[in-house]
């Protein structure tokens, strides 16, 4: 990033742009080869992935920069640093605040605060959390603890305001499948950060919006590829895989022209062989996206999920596993981070174990105060079994317990960058655990 830093010019900016794209197209045509050998290729009366879109003219995007760090500070880098999310619906202005303190302790803080609107232009500022700080609040709480901090801003796109969930997939379909919508996006994102000075770069989080296997008709219907339904539909997820990693190379270029940086997350896989069951966690290209972005953050969590069975939530050998599997597509050294779950799942069960409906997120701190009795674990996780007021068998994984044993064993087979998911000051066992683990 120094390089950025000391010669973002304006032709600098446009060779970027061409060697991105160039990049791209290479990342992509390898990793489609890893995704899934049998899959066809794409139609040659369909554009490449290389030509979805124009690369973005940052000339035309604001180039204002997030505030000098102090000389004092030592170089900062995202290969090794260790950080979490601080979300706003655990933060409560009522309650002491938490973000200094984590601000002191951890290399970064990322502010999950940002949520992607009914319009590509359209950003919306923790939509459903309104009783919370303002986002420049937060981020100088933690400027005024640490000026030496890395402060990033997370847009997610799990809210759908009064639309219909699968109406609401169209919003992030129509910025993968459509270059004049993608442009809107980006410069409304680059427009958002460059009116927080106190933020390093931008984190994107697009997971919820992705597609499913039903809603392959509704991103074939916006990207006017009606054409691959049914019998090309591992066409089309080419083609929705080609307009996110176009995505992010702008974003990268837009966050670059205002010398910040670009991270995004991702859902994880273990193998190429696509799986329509689990659609979005394919949807990203991990060659080309590695090479573009700044940091590309594995979310290595949910093996056990909220609508599935009870189990343990990040076993350490399906992250080992989902590691050595994105390796395979040679991210550039330092690229890659991984994200751990700093939570608990409670899953109301049946006599078998089996699931009876979704299980509630519990923090830290919630575990805390119950009293259940703990009938094992797995790699430093606890499972706590009990029974509720009328009657109904529980079954809870705290994976916040073993929060420091994933993070000793991820730095020693990985030696990367680590988050933790997630902090708030409404949950102060959350944020010790978080500490001493990655402080």
């Amino acid at each position: 990033m120094l390089f950025w830093r000391n010669l973002s010019t304006g032709w600098l900016a446009a060779f970027a742009a061409t060697v991105a794209s160039v990049i791209l197209a290479v990342g992509i045509l390898v990793a489609t080869g890893n995704r899934s050998p049998s899959s066809p290729q794409p139609a040659t009366s369909l554009p490449s992935a290389a030509d979805i879109s124009p690369s973005i003219d940052v000339s035309t995007l604001p180039a204002t920069p997030p505030v000098k760090r102090p000389t004092s500070c030592p170089a900062a880098s995202l290969a090794d640093s260790r950080g979490a999310w601080v979300v706003p619906w655990l933060n409560n202005p009522g309650v002491s605040d938490s973000v200094p303190a984590q601000a002191k302790r951890l290399g970064l803080l990322d502010f999950f605060w940002l949520a992607l609107g009914p319009a590509p232009e359209i950003i919306l500022q923790h939509p459903a959390d309104q009783d919370t700080r303002p986002l420049d609040s937060v981020l100088a709480a933690a400027h005024s603890a640490n000026p030496c901090g890395l402060r990033f801003v997370t847009i997610v796109d799990n809210f759908s305001g009064s639309a219909d969930p699968t109406d609401a997939k169209a919003w992030l379909a129509r910025i993968l499948l459509d270059p004049q919508a993608r442009q809107r996006h980006v410069q409304a994102l680059a427009a958002e950060m460059a009116r927080h000075p106190l933020a390093d770069g931008l984190t994107v989080d697009y997971e919820f919006k992705l597609p499913t296997a039903a809603a392959m008709p509704l991103y074939a219907k916006v990207g006017h590829l009606e054409q691959l339904l049914p019998n090309q539909q591992d066409q089309l997820v080419d083609h929705i895989t080609a307009g996110y990693s176009r995505l992010m190379q702008d974003l990268t270029l837009a966050m670059h022209h205002q010398q910040r940086q670009l991270r995004m997350t991702t859902l994880v896989r273990d193998q190429g062989q696509l799986n329509y069951e689990n659609l979005p966690a394919y949807i990203s290209d991990y060659a080309a996206i590695s090479r573009v972005v700044d940091q590309l953050i594995l979310m290595a969590y949910d093996y056990h999920w909220s609508s599935g069975d009870p189990g343990p939530i990040a076993p350490l050998d399906w992250i080992r596993n989902v590691w050595n599997y994105v390796e395979t597509y040679n991210p550039p050294p330092g690229r890659l981070a991984i994200a751990l779950p700093a939570y608990a799942y409670d899953w109301p069960v049946d006599s078998s174990g089996k699931t009876l409906e979704e299980a509630t997120d519990l923090t830290p701190t919630q575990v805390s105060a119950a009293d259940w009795p703990r009938v094992g674990g797995q790699d430093g996780e606890t499972h706590y079994t009990y029974r509720d007021g009328q009657g109904g068998l529980h079954q809870v994984w705290d994976a916040a317990s073993g929060l420091a044993t994933k993070v000793a064993s991820v730095r020693q087979f990985c030696g990367c960058s680590v988050m933790a998911w997630k902090v708030g000051n409404t949950d102060p066992a959350g944020s010790r655990l978080v500490l001493a683990a990655l402080g």
